[in-house]
């Protein structure tokens, strides 16, 4: 966004815009079913470092893909029949997996650690928006980093007057963040606990031995 330009104020039902936004390299700024997110088309490494330096985070420090669906994460995922059948299930959730990549993913989005993180969202809103775009996204909470989550457009708008080319009103369903978990040795670790207790998922992993 070049200083002059001003932050673009969308409404839901503006999807063509808000796509374009991130088609073309821009930083959206939307609800979710956790906290406001903020994102960029996953394969912008440009894109990428605007949002870290909005955030104020070290670019070495990964952000999670986000998917509208199962079926279309699937092909960045490493084969792994019992990993897929749990996401099938657990998906779509306020849920972040790590879980290892493919190889060939841009640098700047496994920082060739071979893990990614990735969630596939319960809002119908966000699955429309990235099934227009075709791609995932590099989302991460819409506040500066080692700050407090925001979750209404308002208050994203006020912490960053400046720098982000779109925001969608409206306000976040929950204040709380994701479960994050780690699919490990055949296990899962717990990164995060958020909506989503770890004992549920704990049994799904395990019913869908």
């Amino acid at each position: 966004m070049s200083p002059e330009a001003k932050t673009l104020h969308l409404i839901k039902s503006d999807l063509v815009k808000a796509s374009e936004v991130l088609l073309r390299g821009g930083i959206l700024a939307f609800p979710t079913e956790t906290v406001f997110g903020v994102g960029v088309i996953y394969d912008n490494q440009q894109a990428y470092e605007k949002l870290c330096s909005l955030k104020g985070r070290s670019p070495d420090k990964p952000f999670s893909l986000m998917f509208p669906n199962v079926e279309m994460l699937l092909p960045f995922l490493k084969k792994d029949a019992h990993l897929f059948s749990f996401l099938k299930r657990v998906f779509p959730s306020p849920l972040t997996v790590l879980a290892p990549a493919i190889s060939s993913l841009p640098s700047w989005v496994d920082h060739q650690t071979g893990i990614i993180g990735f969630r596939v969202p319960d809002d119908s809103y966000i699955q429309s928006l990235l099934k227009l775009v075709s791609k995932p996204c590099l989302v991460t909470s819409a506040n500066r980093s080692g700050e407090l989550a925001l979750t209404s457009s308002r208050e994203v708008f006020k912490t960053f007057p400046e720098g982000i080319d779109a925001i969608v009103e409206g306000e976040s369903q929950s204040s709380l963040a994701s479960t994050i978990i780690k699919v490990e040795n055949n296990d899962l670790k717990l990164i995060r606990q958020g909506e989503i207790k770890f004992e549920t998922l704990k049994k799904m992993w395990e019913e869908t031995k």
